[in-house]
């Protein structure tokens, strides 16, 4: 799943699992054309073939909301078992895109990119394709449900963006030009994904169903959110002073301190600290990255405010009246 440890997936990779994922969706696609029952209509209007089809799925959350017992589904379909077997596809994809590809090169980053991607499409391929025919009339389980999908689906996509956002980041060390606008609708771009999934997070059934995953992925949605909506402001103050706008340089410059020191607040309330444990996320380096870019950024907005005051005298504007920063959302194209 795609909340299982680390090592559980790697175990998995070395264990050839995602070839013989694919091959067995293969042979399920097969059997569909061979008048295996791919639904359950088929299943009620062929009955003889129930006793002998039986086909059961964990939830993926079993470890953090319920018990072994109530997270075992069984259904009699292929549809269904082709359900859980994208999961698992999409699950190892953003495994390989987190831990597999290199970062640092250009062609880690893009496989990161690709990974995210193709993960993110298969969970929306279960959520609108697949998941009515799976379940019929009886329910599914939590994790297979599609607010569930919708959330997941919404976070391979905010991390992919993330992807975007670092090779860009890279891209503009050597640039004949700034970067900053650019990076500044990046960032904007991952928060914007980071809030659909806070959003999805707290949809009545995901909290009733998965009450300690929607708050745990939720606050870490809200945390992540928060984050790159502060170095959205900060890269578009960059911007600001390449522009000699010194006084929207100073204005979003104090709006980083603000909401680097409200996220770092938020990081350290009980509602944060109680289920960061669930969660995948180095707690320590997002709150190491708030702190380096609220000291940055208020040391920047110190020597700012010397030079405009002394030099420039720029109007400092109310924060109300700043150009809201758009984002540019580079995952929402058909992966190739």
């Amino acid at each position: 799943s795609l909340w299982t440890p680390y090592h559980g997936h790697e175990a998995a990779m070395a264990d050839r699992a995602m070839p013989d994922l694919h091959e067995y969706h293969a042979c399920l696609l097969d059997c569909g054309l061979r008048n295996f029952p791919c639904t359950e209509k088929d299943v009620s209007s062929n009955g003889a073939l129930v006793a002998d089809l039986k086909l059961s799925w964990k939830s993926a959350f079993v470890n953090v909301d319920q018990e072994l017992d109530a997270n075992m589904t069984v259904r009699s379909n292929l549809t269904y078992e082709r359900s859980c077997v994208l999961w698992n596809i999409a699950a190892l994809e953003s495994y390989c895109a987190a831990v597999h590809e290199d970062w640092k090169t250009k062609d880690g980053r893009a496989g990161a990119l690709r990974r995210y991607g193709i993960a993110a499409a298969i969970l929306k391929h279960i959520r609108l394709n697949l998941i009515d025919d799976a379940n019929g009339d009886d329910g599914c389980s939590p994790d297979l449900s599609p607010q569930c999908l919708h959330m997941c689906e919404r976070l391979m996509l905010a991390q992919g963006q993330m992807a975007c956002y670092e090779a860009a980041k890279i891209r503009s060390l050597t640039a004949n030009q700034p970067m900053h606008n650019l990076l500044a609708k990046l960032a904007v771009g991952v928060a914007d994904f980071y809030n659909e999934v806070l959003k999805a997070s707290q949809d009545n059934e995901m909290l009733g169903r998965l009450p300690i995953t929607s708050r745990s992925y939720g606050a870490h949605a809200k945390v992540m959110s928060m984050l790159y909506q502060s170095r959205s402001q900060y890269l578009e103050s960059m911007a600001d002073k390449s522009q000699r706008a010194f006084g929207y340089e100073i204005v979003r410059l104090s709006k980083v301190t603000s909401m680097c020191t409200e996220g770092l607040d938020f990081m350290g309330s009980s509602s944060f600290v109680e289920t960061a444990a669930t969660t995948e996320g180095d707690v320590g380096n997002m709150k190491q990255s708030f702190d380096l870019l609220k000291r940055v950024a208020n040391e920047r907005k110190i020597a700012a405010e010397k030079d405009n005051r002394e030099i420039y005298h720029d109007d400092i504007l109310d924060l109300k009246h700043l150009p809201i920063i758009q984002g540019q959302d580079l995952m929402r194209k058909p992966v190739p």
